[in-house]
């Protein structure tokens, strides 16, 4: 049998018991391959004209063949060795001669003095030969850079992937005859979790214990096909047992249906759908259920929004201690939008998601901390909060803190440490802090010094990411000249959307 033939069985043959080292086959032929010069290059496939990137073994001239061992994993079939060997030969394994790797999964061979003349006589197109045969998400191929193939790269998908592989010599009678690239050692172990057969074990055990369980069982295979969990990602099967498992009572089944329903990605889009299940996950007690509804009543996504009706969501979520529904019911107190303006009942809620760790409360209530917003004013609890919100990389928190240690609120002014909170919070993409750190550039304010090149690209980022004024920074470096030629026009330009964008 040769290669092709192997790889035209079905792979659901293959899916079986089997070690978890995997069972081999025999040599498979995969075709013939002339050397013309004294060398053969092992190499990444997708640098075949560059020699340098390869590994060259001496071998004499004449007709050899390229073979394959091919490892199943239970249904995994993986190219585990290639060999070039010259004709009629019967060799064994030498030593070790050396190394080839691939950072894209696929190793070739080629004879290096055809190869490469035929390569030089036309770059682009044998470029695009290259990349055509490579384009093909087959186990294997051939690149034929000339019309008679005489200038051959055979191909295959390398073991497991990416990495370096050990090259042997093979002998007969004391001469080399070919050599060897082992992509999958005798003893590898399957790195990629089960397998298709235990795959397929574990999901007929699971249909078994779920056939005769209850709406958990039923809710724990929906989420394994859903996730590709120790079986194949199967979202059709996925929703069939979530399904199930919400029509018996399963409020997380029902939120993770209603949210696919909103997504529309995977399934069908069906708001309706999506809020009939939230509507009952949150009877059942989900606070998550009532938070999920009341963002879909806010924004209206498909259905009438009812802001109102939102606001009794996010405050039965929160009641039942959903952090994230703790915040948004706060900022509704603060804002007075929909709710009457509480602000003592917004800075509670405040706290009550900062307690559980929630990063967004832990700001919110630090800036009503420093304002004595809804209570007494606290700036040093403030600064502890911020500094703990800078300490795990929260962006809000690490702007506030920037401004307080500039202004001395709650802190020692030092304005060293506020550059690099502002420079922090750069970096976490928040948009006013990008701006001033672009002031800073361009001032060359100590500790930083004078680099215009820098404060173009974060008034550039800072404007990107919505920031009015940087615009208008962006249009005075244009006018002024500062790190890019005068360009009066283009100054007009950034002023037109620093206004359009709020600036005043």
């Amino acid at each position: 049998m040769n290669l092709k033939q192997f790889f035209r069985i079905p792979p659901e043959a293959f899916v079986k018991s089997t070690p978890r080292s995997g069972e081999r086959t025999e040599w498979l032929e995969f075709c013939s391959l002339k050397l013309k010069g004294p060398q053969v290059l092992i190499i990444d496939a997708q640098f075949a004209q560059s020699s340098k990137e390869g590994f060259l073994v001496d071998l004499k001239p004449g007709v050899y063949q390229v073979q394959v061992e091919v490892a199943n994993f239970g249904g995994d079939r993986r190219i585990s060795r290639m060999r070039l060997l010259f004709k009629a030969a019967r060799p064994t394994r030498g030593k070790k001669i050396g190394k080839t790797w691939t950072d894209t999964g696929t190793t070739g061979v080629c004879d290096l003095e055809t190869f490469s003349q035929a390569w030089n006589q036309d770059p682009r197109k044998s470029s695009r030969i290259l990349a055509s045969a490579l384009e093909s998400e087959a186990d294997f191929g051939i690149a034929a850079l000339t019309a008679r193939k005489a200038a051959i790269l055979p191909f295959v998908q390398s073991g497991f992937g990416d990495g370096q592989f050990p090259v042997f010599e093979l002998m007969q009678r004391g001469q080399r005859v070919g050599c060897e690239i082992e992509f999958i050692a005798t003893n590898k172990k399957y790195p990629f979790g089960k397998t298709p057969f235990e795959q397929q074990t574990q999901a007929l055990k699971l249909e078994a214990r779920a056939e005769k369980g209850g709406a958990e069982d039923l809710w724990l295979i929906g989420k394994s096909y859903l996730e590709g969990d120790g079986v194949d990602r199967n979202v059709p099967k996925a929703m069939q047992w979530l399904t199930q498992a919400a029509n018996h009572g399963h409020t997380e089944a029902a939120v993770t249906i209603a949210q696919l329903c909103l997504e529309g990605t995977e399934v069908t889009k069906d708001p309706r759908r999506a809020k009939a299940l939230l509507e009952s996950a949150a009877k059942g007690g989900s606070a998550r259920a009532s938070y999920l509804l009341g963002q879909l009543l806010w924004e209206g996504m498909g259905i009438p929004a009812d802001r109102k009706q939102a606001c009794t969501c996010y405050l039965e979520a929160a009641n039942r201690g959903l952090p994230d529904a703790q915040v948004r019911i706060a900022q509704e107190f603060e804002s007075g939008e929909v709710l009457p303006p509480n602000r003592a009942e917004s800075a509670r809620w405040f706290r009550a998601a900062a307690d559980q760790g929630n990063r967004d409360g832990t700001f919110h209530l630090a800036r009503c901390l420093l304002s004595g917003s809804g209570g007494a004013k606290d700036e040093s609890e403030a600064v502890k909060l911020l500094l703990n919100g800078y300490q795990y990389g929260h962006a809000p928190s690490t702007f506030l803190l920037a401004q307080c240690f500039e202004s001395g609120r709650g802190v020692e002014t030092n304005f060293a440490k506020a550059a690099a909170c502002y420079q922090s919070a750069a970096l976490g993409e928040h948009p006013q802090a990008m701006r001033i750190l672009g002031q800073l550039f361009k001032e060359g304010r100590a500790p930083m010094k004078q680099n215009l090149a820098f404060a173009l690209k974060w008034f550039q980022r800072a404007s990107e990411a919505g920031d009015a004024q940087a615009f208008y920074e962006l249009g005075l470096m244009h006018e002024d000249g500062l790190g890019v030629p005068a360009d009066k026009v283009e100054a007009q330009r950034m002023y037109r959307r620093a206004i359009k964008a709020g600036f005043r």
